[in-house]
């Protein structure tokens, strides 16, 4: 792939500078109007894509540039948002594409895999500390954020207090908020019988303002449905597999079948699409960072699924009509 990929991307180095401008979308989103939010949103995750197309670039020199100049800019953009889920979904997933092919030592993979594990917690430590004073009080600091790091890297035992590692397990522990919805419904709440499924579906394409009150994405709609819990100020989901059960029971089983089949249809869909468009598979963690997530459920998947795709062939025919550029 990555010779193909060579061959492809004369003008890689001009593309994935000029995708650093998600960053700045991520910075101008807090800003805009609510309804350009969603479009800002989508800007925001090219700066993902712009690294891949640098990385795959032939033009060595701007790697040393643009990746660290990207990389910081990411770090400042988490910084400034305190949104830290999609960062560590993105940077998982980054490393499976960019190692792809690539013959990893087991003493490498236990090195990656701890590593990830220390950089999850490390940030779970910090995060409702941080998000509380960013979200609530002063807004972004990053003295403060740097601050909070240096404490928990300087004196570890603050990370692995049993009282911080219990916040962490729980909120970490998806297999919990599962065994909540098999435990209340159907002793409390009835089984949903596929309404929470067709509304997401019919929420993903019908604007707002045609739906003014259409199922928001984030979890309190199910948590509201199958718990009677309504949440505000925080986000937390029951995931696929807990939306299923509260639909279907035991029917979740041929339910997820069909869900997992469907994400394979649509891969298989993009991957026939890259055998004209190689660059394609660039935008696979752009297009699938929500359904590889296990808090989530069908309206985020779908949601971000379908207005992913829309949102990469506008940007191959925008390339095209704009800079004559086929990426």
């Amino acid at each position: 792939m990555n010779q193909l990929l060579l061959d492809y991307l004369p003008l890689a180095v001009f593309l994935g500078v000029s995708l650093v401008i998600g960053l700045v979308s991520g910075l101008a989103n807090a800003v805009v109007p609510e309804g350009l939010q969603q479009f800002f949103y989508l800007l925001i995750h090219l700066t993902y894509v712009g690294v891949f197309y640098v990385l795959y670039s032939p033009e060595n020199k701007y790697k040393r540039l643009v990746v660290p100049l990207v990389l910081v800019l990411m770090i400042a953009h988490i910084v400034v948002t305190a949104m830290f889920g999609e960062f560590i979904f993105m940077l998982a997933l980054s490393l499976i594409l960019i190692l792809l092919g690539k013959k990893i030592k087991m003493r490498t993979k236990l090195i990656f895999a701890a590593s990830g594990i220390v950089l999850v917690v490390l940030i779970q430590s910090i995060k409702m500390e941080y998000r509380k004073r960013t979200w609530s009080e002063t807004g972004a600091d990053p003295t403060y954020f740097a601050q909070l790091l240096g404490d928990k890297i300087s004196n570890p035992s603050q990370i692995l207090d049993p009282r911080a590692m219990f916040f962490v397990a729980v909120r970490m522990n998806q297999g919990w908020l599962v065994a909540v919805t098999m435990d209340k419904v159907p002793s409390r709440h009835p089984y949903a019988n596929g309404e929470t499924i067709w509304q997401s579906v019919l929420a993903t394409v019908a604007p707002r303002f045609i739906w003014p009150d259409k199922p928001q994405a984030g979890g309190a709609a199910n948590l509201l449905r199958f718990w009677g819990y309504s949440i505000h100020g925080y986000s937390m989901n029951i995931g696929p597999i807990g939306e299923a059960y509260g639909n279907f029971g035991r029917g979740a089983i041929l339910y997820m079948f069909f869900y997992g089949l469907f994400f394979n249809w649509v891969l298989s869909l993009i991957l026939k699409t890259a055998r004209k468009h190689p660059t394609l598979i660039l935008w696979l963690p752009f297009l699938f960072i929500y359904a590889v997530g296990v808090e989530t459920d069908l309206l985020m998947t779908m949601n971000s699924l379908i207005k992913g795709v829309f949102f990469t062939w506008l940007m191959y025919r925008g390339f095209k009509y704009f800079f004559h550029i086929d990426l």
